[in-house]
């Protein structure tokens, strides 16, 4: 049973359980819809036992990317076991020890995907690695409509477009940045890779706009359910 099921679920969480749904309004205009762009690195990928140890994300809308409202955290986690995960994500123990919890940094994320479409580049393991956490915390698992870049890279750039072949694969983070000409810094991290995320979709949201020769819908972009 879930544990706040005798009374009102704590605040924030029971605004975005309100007001955050898995359906959309496939006839809403993409300029009057709101995404979070967020990305997250983990100590490996088993979704059992491995955890995230750093999130980023930031907020585009309107064609917009919001710099301020960017947010990063670097996680705590007590006794966790970091493999050869540095190599790829950068931290040390040391900076994890003196990270945010995992709840806390949960309890900042939720108000900001309130309502929103969440994106991010190969997101779906991103988004078992939070409904994991949010199980852990709260007993309960996102419920945003999702956009994968590298899915509406295959729908907006001729590059990637689909061939029909079964054993096609979604372009990496890398290969569609460079085919547009967008550096990437601080590659790797979760900083890095949500900024890089959040230029390529406003590049692709521009090419959609350019190609359908009207006001793109979110009918228009490949969305999944989390």
């Amino acid at each position: 049973m879930i544990w706040w099921k005798k009374k009102e679920p704590p605040a924030p969480l029971a605004h975005y359980l309100a007001h955050t749904f898995r359906s959309w309004t496939r006839t809403r205009l993409i300029q009057d819809s709101s995404f979070i762009v967020l990305d997250s690195e983990t100590t490996g990928f088993d979704l059992q036992h491995d955890r995230m140890v750093s999130l980023a994300w930031v907020k585009v809308s309107d064609y917009k990317l919001y710099l301020n409202t960017a947010r990063s955290h670097v996680i705590f986690h007590p006794s966790l076991d970091l493999k050869e995960s540095p190599a790829i994500h950068g931290l040390l123990s040391t900076e994890i020890d003196q990270g945010t919890p995992e709840l806390e940094v949960l309890q900042s994320l939720i108000p900001d995907i309130t309502n929103t479409i969440i994106v991010g580049h190969h997101i779906q393991f991103d988004i078992r690695m939070l409904n994991q956490a949010m199980q852990r915390h709260f007993q309960v698992h996102l419920r945003n409509p999702i956009l994968d870049t590298a899915h509406l890279a295959m729908r907006t750039l001729d590059a990637f477009r689909k061939t029909g072949y079964g054993n096609q694969r979604p372009p990496s983070l890398d290969e569609v940045c460079a085919h547009v000409n967008l550096p990437i810094e601080n590659r790797h991290t979760a900083e890095g890779d949500t900024l890089a995320t959040a230029e390529l979709l406003l590049i692709m949201l521009a090419r959609l706009k350019s190609k359908l020769n009207r006001e793109p819908i979110l009918k228009d972009l490949p969305i999944q359910k989390s």
